[in-house]
Parts: structure tokens; C-alpha cells; sequence
């Protein structure tokens, strides 16, 4: 399991690039993703869009999409690294590599 934060500078296709080196013909590639629903998150590089997600995995070429949802806002009351109550937004999409 690989867990990346949105507060790191490299890109989201950078690290998911390098990820798939890892995994054999016929294995899973599982990646939960934070989407960018609060305005401080839009428009980073590691941080992308739905839409973005659904057009990568669709553009690979020795994998197949066995799924890809977006869930609904979820609220994450105050912690101690962000001290007000704010949403987030996931998603996930599950691969099998065929080639």
C-alpha cells in the first residue's frame, strides 16, 4: 500500500506512473484518491479532478477499469491540523493489469 498527501510537489500522473512498475500481469492496482473540493486544492497537479482520473485510467493501455466511483462530500470535523470543520471529496479506481 502506497498512501501519497496532496501537500507533496509531485504530480499525481508522476506517482501513479511510477506505481505501475510494481505490478505484475493479471495484479491489482487499487488507488483511493482525494479529489480538490475545497478551493485551495483546485487546480494542483497532484490533486486532479475527477474527470481526470476517468480519462487516465482510460487511456492505459495494458490495464482494464474493474471500477471507478466518486463518493459523495464527507465532513472531517476540526483536528488539529486544520482547526475548522471542512469537506472532502474521494474517489477510487481498481485496475487489473493485463499486459
Amino acid at each position: 500500500m502506497v498512501q501519497y498527501s496532496c501537500n507533496i510537489p509531485n504530480s499525481a500522473l508522476t506517482i501513479v506512473s511510477h506505481l505501475q512498475q510494481f505490478v505484475g500481469v493479471g495484479g491489482l492496482l487499487y488507488i483511493d484518491y482525494m479529489l480538490p473540493y475545497e478551493e485551495k486544492y483546485k487546480g494542483r497537479p497532484n490533486c486532479p479532478e475527477a474527470s481526470w482520473w476517468k480519462t487516465w485510467a482510460a487511456s492505459l493501455k495494458d490495464w482494464i477499469v474493474l471500477h471507478n466511483r466518486v463518493l459523495q462530500p464527507t465532513l472531517d470535523p476540526a483536528h488539529i491540523e486544520y482547526p475548522v470543520d471542512h469537506y472532502h471529496q474521494w474517489g477510487h479506481v481498481l485496475l487489473r493489469r493485463q499486459r
